[in-house]
């Protein structure tokens, strides 16, 4: 899921990850079609990325230009999608949204040495790992909403009260170049970077505790 703007990075991610056993990979990039609605613009290129699975997969993935993966992604992920029926972020992020509620899950989770973290709503988009059979619903559901990407998909399981997963540590970290939706590029509550980022260890993701991110 690409930006001009961002070619040389979103290249870069395209052909390490053609170089893993994915059943397929496919790029989209946006037109720019709005140029003054960068969030219409968002998810026309989010939704052509979902659109592009393979129906006889189990699983469909995708990846934001600014995402950074190890050369671990591949056996990572399976070993993380093995042991969940939902969607599953790949990514959990230091900044925007709830960070001092988030802050003290994490915290229990390196304490509890868990590998998972739940929620009923997807609060990053830069890696998501969704069920193929549930692509068409989501999509459904997102088109009724005008917010961004990640609360568009996030808008299904919250609607539902359906889990959202978050891998710890995040399969996913992010490359702290700015965003390119207005108002999204301040640094005052820190660097947009992972929690906890898996570099080159491969997790078996076997643990069963489960942390619930709780806002009450």
């Amino acid at each position: 899921m690409a930006h001009p703007k961002r070619k040389e990075q979103f290249m870069i991610l395209y052909e390490k990850l053609r170089k893993m056993p994915f059943t397929s990979v496919h790029l989209s990039v946006s037109t720019e079609e709005n140029t003054n609605k960068p969030l219409i613009n968002e998810w026309k290129t989010g939704k052509s990325a979902l659109l592009h699975h393979d129906p006889n997969a189990d699983w469909h993935v995708v990846l934001q230009d600014d995402a950074i993966i190890s050369d671990t992604f591949y056996p990572n992920l399976e070993n993380a999608l093995s042991s969940r029926k939902s969607l599953v972020s790949l990514y959990l992020g230091k900044t925007r949204p709830h960070q001092d509620k988030i802050l003290k899950y994490v915290n229990f989770c390196r304490y509890r040495q868990a590998n998972w973290l739940v929620a009923n709503d997807l609060f990053w988009g830069v890696g998501i790992a969704i069920p193929q059979e549930l692509i068409g619903r989501v999509i459904e559901v997102a088109e009724t909403v005008k917010v961004n990407y990640d609360h568009r998909i996030g808008y299904y399981f919250h609607l539902h009260q359906l889990p959202v997963y978050y891998t710890y540590p995040s399969l996913v970290d992010h490359a702290d170049n700015g965003s390119l939706i207005p108002g999204h590029d301040e640094r005052a509550d820190g660097e947009r970077k992972a929690h906890s980022f898996v570099g080159d260890k491969i997790i078996s993701f076997d643990n069963k505790e489960v942390i619930e991110i709780r806002f009450f």
